[in-house]
């Protein structure tokens, strides 16, 4: 059976399984991903009705506002706040901080747990659906997917319809997990047996997303000014990977994410080894 690439369209190969999950290879762009043929209503039921239970003490805890933090201190190193839209808001707390410093903000989730949750903290500035169900009217400044886009089955056309929300000189701000990465790691373990226990750090979901294939990607759909970069872990991600105390968890992320600065920039940004990147791109 021939499989193609769901961005670019060209033929695609198999890459490397994961938990019985097939993952294909694409050449022309460098995105990797699993095939979604008839499982899209599956997915967004999943997104809908379980994934709130299933992940809520990672939202609950307050773990990631460091990393909702550092997205607004890097959008707001370019532009001053304005009208904010975040696709994937769970339970408001990027809405929260961003409100807070002077953003107008709006947030859809598909999870009506979710919802009723960032309505407690932010009130009725939240949409229950996708980016299709926000109402048109208002271009935004600024659209944020922060862990959301690789979950997605219709990525690319998500991306496009942010470009589309987006008002002219807008941003978009994404966080995914760094694809080149985990791949390589799942490769390297595939040859190598006894290194299977990395497989329970990996993080793979409906796409791999390398530097490259989300900078061929958006440059595709119209983004100038692409920027991909290294972003420091959170807090959460360490706790539930190493049981050590949290004063170690956080000098040990402190240092290692300089080091991963230092090789990143001495590479002129060729060698991006943080675990998660965040990306910049810009509305012409």
């Amino acid at each position: 059976m021939a499989v193609f690439c769901p961005y670019c369209g060209w033929p695609a190969e198999f890459d490397f399984t994961f938990y019985e999950r097939s993952y294909y290879h694409c050449s022309h762009c460098d995105l990797i991903f699993r095939l979604s043929e008839g499982r899209a209503e599956e997915i967004m039921a999943y997104y809908r009705e379980r994934y709130f239970d299933d992940h809520a003490q990672d939202q609950l805890s307050g773990a990631r506002i460091s990393i909702f933090r550092n997205a607004l201190r890097v959008i707001e190193k370019h532009l001053s706040p304005g009208f904010l839209l975040d696709v994937g808001c769970g339970i408001g707390q990027f809405l929260k901080e961003a409100k807070e410093r002077g953003w107008e903000v709006l947030g859809v989730d598909p999870s009506e747990k979710s919802i009723e949750r960032a309505k407690a903290l932010v009130g009725d500035y939240v949409v229950l659906g996708t980016l299709d169900d926000v109402p048109e009217g208002r271009a935004f400044d600024c659209v944020t997917m922060i862990n959301v886009l690789d979950h997605m089955v219709d990525g690319g056309r998500q991306l496009r319809k942010a470009y589309h929300r987006l008002k002219r000189g807008g941003l978009l701000y994404l966080r995914i997990p760094n694809g080149y990465l985990y791949a390589n790691l799942r490769r390297w373990a595939a040859r190598n047996r006894h290194f299977n226990f990395v497989n329970r750090y990996l993080v793979f979901h409906e796409y791999v997303i390398t530097p490259l294939a989300i900078e061929n990607c958006l440059r595709g759909y119209g983004y100038r000014d692409v920027t991909v970069r290294g972003d420091r872990l959170s807090f959460s991600d360490c706790r539930q990977a190493f049981r050590v105390p949290p004063v170690l968890v956080d000098y040990t992320l402190k240092i290692t994410f300089l080091w991963l600065k230092i090789l990143e920039r001495a590479s002129r940004g060729r060698m991006v080894l943080s675990p998660s990147l965040y990306v910049v791109a810009w509305k012409k």
